[in-house]
């Protein structure tokens, strides 16, 4: 077993030339084989001999079909032939600027792949990466740096952590990313953290975190900073309330999603109170917003927006005064759209209720300036306080009480009014999430209603008490009673 070092006597760069070597004898089976550094590209054909141990050093390159044991690679040397056995690289930086390939790796090794002191992969623009470094092929503490338009390609496989700085991407399998700039995901993951205007564009993460305050098209080129999917948790650490901007006929269709059981039902956290989602301009919610883990949402529908989905707008599954939701101009939640609420629901500009009013530790509902309440399909703890203001009216179906959860109080103001015929009904409740709760459906609750309107006006609600749906205690409040001048009729 004996030890053999180049020395390019017969400088023609041919392995199986004895002169290259010390003693003038050719590397044989057991044998140790040493580059030693700046001898340039070593070629030349297929050797049957297996060595114990082939150590390369400097700039020089190894470029031939060759087995051992282990091959060692030392400062900027490199692969470009195809080893059959273990090889280490001890460089810690890998690009092109300095070791003038950027795959340390270039030809192909059979074995693991070992950095024994660490590395660090730098990509620039139009270089990609496209070789399968995963655990257990690639061994030791790895990163990975595209920038410019550089990308992991298909084939590449990344351990330890990947960067994407300006308009990088992933396209395949990362272990850890980090995306900067406008980069993006459009591979697999485990962890991603999104900084700036990058995006998940369609990958697949077990988790995510967003480091933005506002997302829209105007923004980051989605409205949606998922897109693709993430089977965990999605976090939004901002530091500063997150803002979801929709327009036109765009749709929100992610889901916050159930992911474990009560009360940590949901996968979305925001580490900020206040985050809200926006709608304007006929855009919509089409899959639904919930949260259970985190203070305060904030829903706003403006000009025809509409809300056709179930929300959740809760903190830890208890109450949360904090969640607000608010209609503007024409828009709408419709018969399919839900809003379990712990906070404040306003309806604004001719905006309107088709579809369920949920909350049970009382919420503020509030129609305002001609809107209007016209469901029929009331959740079973819509208990809560109702304001109509402004000419906004009940056009159909029902404000509920319930015997377990209490009654709802009723305000109307300003030429406000009933005009549905309604309808009562006691019973065990078939409607999640209990089964034994007996509820009433009338027109007006079993609580309070309170008539804040001139007296002129009381002719418009004879037909009102005479429908035998009316329940609970009235207060008519006329201006003309208020002889003290207190103003608190």
């Amino acid at each position: 077993m004996a030890t053999r070092t180049w020395d390019n006597g017969a400088a023609t760069q041919n392995w199986e030339d004895a002169n290259n070597w010390s003693d003038n004898t050719v590397p044989v089976t057991g044998d140790t084989a040493i580059i030693p550094d700046a001898m340039g590209t070593i070629a030349g054909t297929a050797s049957a001999d297996v060595l114990t141990l082939v150590q390369v050093n400097g700039n020089s390159v190894l470029s031939l079909i060759l087995e051992a044991a282990n091959f060692e690679f030392n400062g900027t040397s490199y692969n470009a032939g195809t080893l059959t056995g273990n090889a280490s690289f001890t460089n810690t930086v890998q690009s092109t600027a300095v070791t003038g390939r950027f795959n340390p790796q270039q030809g192909t090794v059979s074995g693991t792949v070992d950095f024994p002191n660490g590395a660090t992969f730098t990509l620039e623009s139009g270089e990609s990466w496209n070789v399968y470094a995963a655990y257990g092929t690639w061994t030791g503490n790895l990163e990975w740096v595209f920038n410019g338009s550089s990308y992991n390609a298909t084939g590449g496989n990344l351990s330890g952590v990947a960067t994407f700085n300006d308009t990088s991407h992933n396209d395949d399998t990362i272990s850890s990313g980090i995306f900067n700039g406008t980069s993006y995901n459009a591979g697999t993951g485990y962890d991603a953290t999104f900084n700036g205007s990058s995006w998940n564009d369609g990958g697949t993460l077990t988790n995510a975190t967003f480091t933005e305050a506002e997302y829209s098209t105007a923004l980051t080129g989605r409205p949606n900073p998922q897109q693709g999917t993430v089977s965990g948790s999605v976090t939004f650490s901002s530091g500063t309330p997150v803002k979801f901007t929709l327009v036109g006929s765009e749709t929100w269709t992610a889901s916050t999603g159930y992911v474990a059981s009560w009360p940590n039902y949901y996968s979305w956290v925001f580490t900020t109170p206040g985050h809200n989602w926006e709608f304007s301009d006929y855009s919509s919610m089409g899959d639904g917003v919930s949260n259970g883990s985190e203070y305060g949402i904030g829903l706003v529908f403006n000009d025809n927006s509409v809300n056709y989905s179930y929300v959740w707008m809760s903190q830890d599954g208890y109450g949360n005064s904090n969640a607000t939701a608010v209609f503007n101009d024409s828009s709408v939640n419709t018969a399919t759209g839900s809003l379990e609420s712990y906070g404040t629901v306003t309806f604004n500009h001719q905006s309107h209720n088709a579809g369920q009013l949920w909350g049970g530790s009382g919420p503020t509902i509030t129609f305002n300036d001609d809107s209007v309440h016209e469901s029929s399909v009331a959740g079973v703890w819509s208990v809560g306080t109702y304001h109509f203001r402004d000419n906004s009216y009940i056009a159909s179906g029902a404000i509920v009480s319930s015997t377990s959860y209490g009654a709802s109080n009723v305000y109307f103001y300003d030429q406000s009014r009933s005009q549905s015929s309604g309808y009562s009904y006691s019973g065990p409740s078939p409607s999640y999430p209990y089964n034994n709760i007996y509820i009433y459906y009338p027109v007006q609750p079993l609580g309070h209603t309170y008539i804040r309107q001139h007296a002129a006006d009381l002719l418009a609600w004879i037909d009102y008490f005479n429908t035998g749906y009316f329940q609970g205690t009235l207060h008519l409040q006329f201006p003309e009673m208020d002889i003290l001048g207190t103003g608190l009729l």
